[in-house]
């Protein structure tokens, strides 16, 4: 079983400063919800996210949709060989179960990742298809042992295969490095190219023995 952590994703709700903007009021009002109910979205809301701190790094639940899309459809997780974790910038771990589909269409896996933040699991036919609780990358990778391979677009060592390692950690901010501490462990860059964080999935999947 191979893990790949899709880690410091741009994934969360509107945050409170933002909240009372007309902008986001508007948008909310348009689609039933509470300000505070949906995900923060470059797409909808840049005209006010400038004003976040590292507003470059956040609002980009499309990317999670992405990388998701295409880690539940390989062949790797057809087979029962791959489980897959999100961790978001927020500290949040989502867990998601090898047969969890995902909508055809963005909006409605936005709104399946607004209703999993208000209910904390989404579940269906007795399974926990998703799962979000409050943790840490480190707390989460403490958890799953094994030894993870990250990948860092300014490795000088370049990524030549998944022998010998459990999993992948792979960046989930639109452009930076990681912020958090993960000191010790093997990085690898691609060809030397900052690809985005779902080219850097497809490479890692069809590394896959």
């Amino acid at each position: 079983m191979f893990t790949i952590v899709f880690a410091e994703t741009a994934l969360e709700r509107v945050p409170p400063g933002l909240c009372n903007e007309p902008l986001v009021v508007s948008a909310a009002r348009k689609r039933g919800k509470k300000p505070e109910e949906m995900l923060l979205d470059w797409g909808m809301h840049s005209g006010v996210m400038k004003r976040l701190e590292d507003w470059r790094r956040r609002g980009r639940p499309d990317q999670v949709y992405k990388f998701l899309s295409l880690c539940q459809e390989s062949l790797a997780n057809q087979k029962g060989e791959l489980r897959v974790f999100i961790h978001t910038r927020n500290n949040e771990v989502i867990s998601i179960h090898p047969q969890t589909r995902l909508p055809g269409f963005y909006p409605a896996f936005e709104g399946l990742f607004e209703d999993l933040y208000r209910k904390r699991t989404i579940e269906a036919q007795g399974r926990k298809l998703l799962l979000l609780k409050q943790q840490t990358l480190l707390e989460l990778l403490g958890g799953l042992g094994g030894k993870f391979a990250v990948f860092d677009p300014n490795a000088e060592e370049a990524f030549k295969g998944l022998q010998g390692f459990d999993g992948a950690i792979i960046g989930g901010f639109p452009e930076g490095a990681f912020s958090g501490p993960l000191e010790g462990l093997p990085r690898f860059s691609i060809g030397g190219y900052d690809l985005t964080p779902v080219a850097v999935a497809c490479e890692v999947l069809g590394a896959l023995p």
